[in-house]
């Protein structure tokens, strides 16, 4: 069985959101080779772009708040709270970029990438027209899953794609297609490891 996520996979596991745990076990189901994982290429670098400009805003607001607190001890001792916040933003982002190194080494080593080749592209520029999705990164990430879903079913291979993204994916056209791909589209990480385990 073949899974396919998306960016909201890799941000979901590297910020520990609500779905954390439902992410890891898709990713210890891939390691233990109970499922293939595969993601698209775009999404990969989509969600390194996202971290990296959270980490780069929460570094500023740090370096904001190491200026109020040198400027003023009555801020230090009325509201030590602050001190509390600063350290915790600084060892979270510790945290999430060794997150981010594990998971690219999942990726790269256990994964699958699928690449934006030219059937990508054609049904990318497809979705795009027929405004089954709207927002250029989600036809793309969309035309690379599904030009790969559709190579595969051809082989007998069956697929679910998981993504939070419930608003941009949950067109009657998107779920058509997907399905005559052989493809079943699932809106909730914990939704498709509850799947994946009862399937028969």
């Amino acid at each position: 069985m073949i899974v396919y996520v998306e960016t909201n996979f890799v941000v979901e596991f590297v910020f520990r959101q609500s779905e954390y745990d439902s992410c890891d076990a898709l990713r210890q189901m891939a390691e233990e080779g109970e499922i293939e994982l595969h993601i698209p290429a775009l999404a990969v670098a989509e969600a390194a772009d996202l971290i990296r400009k959270t980490h780069t805003a929460r570094q500023a607001l740090v370096t904001d708040l190491n200026k109020h607190l040198a400027r003023s001890a009555h801020l230090q001792e009325s509201v030590p709270s602050l001190e509390v916040l600063k350290l915790h933003i600084v060892e979270s982002l510790a945290t999430e970029e060794q997150l981010l190194w594990d998971l690219r080494e999942f990726i790269r080593t256990r994964a699958v990438t699928v690449p934006y080749d030219r059937e990508a592209l054609d049904w990318s520029w497809f979705f795009d027209l027929t405004k089954a999705v709207q927002g250029r990164s989600d036809t793309m990430i969309l035309g690379s899953i599904f030009a790969d879903a559709k190579r595969k079913h051809l082989g007998g291979t069956e697929s679910i794609f998981v993504t939070k993204d419930r608003k941009d994916f949950s067109g009657p056209d998107v779920r058509e297609h997907l399905k005559s791909a052989g493809c079943k589209l699932l809106f909730s990480f914990a939704d498709s490891v509850a799947y994946l385990r009862h399937r028969p």
